[in-house]
């Protein structure tokens, strides 16, 4: 487990023994230019879920293929800048690293 994935797990008391990855949205620009992509809101309807600013959601391993497919729905049509495209790729290394170990995603916006 690497610096900045310790210190998410501390930050959010997840337990030790999970697996945690991490990546971060590098600052407010690249994340405004992904939610107006309407990335998160097609996840949260096609999975049921609320991801949105401050809230914490999490893609359970039921649900992860799923998820993988908006992911590879938006790859294919993003248009974005490098930097928003790299938040896509990340959460797609998340889902991918989930679903080989069995567990489930959280999204802290």
């Amino acid at each position: 487990m690497d610096h900045e994935a310790l210190g998410a797990m501390l930050g959010n008391c997840v337990d030790g023994g999970v697996n945690v990855s991490f990546f971060e949205i590098s600052n407010e620009i690249v994340f405004e230019g992904v939610w107006r992509s309407g990335f998160f809101a097609e996840i949260n309807k096609q999975l049921g879920l609320m991801i949105d600013d401050y809230e914490e959601e999490w893609i359970e391993y039921e649900k992860l293929q799923d998820a993988l497919k908006v992911v590879h729905k938006f790859k294919n049509e993003f248009c974005g800048n490098l930097e928003e495209v790299k938040v896509i790729n990340g959460l797609e290394r998340a889902i991918t690293t989930a679903i080989k170990h069995k567990t489930s995603v959280a999204i802290i916006l």
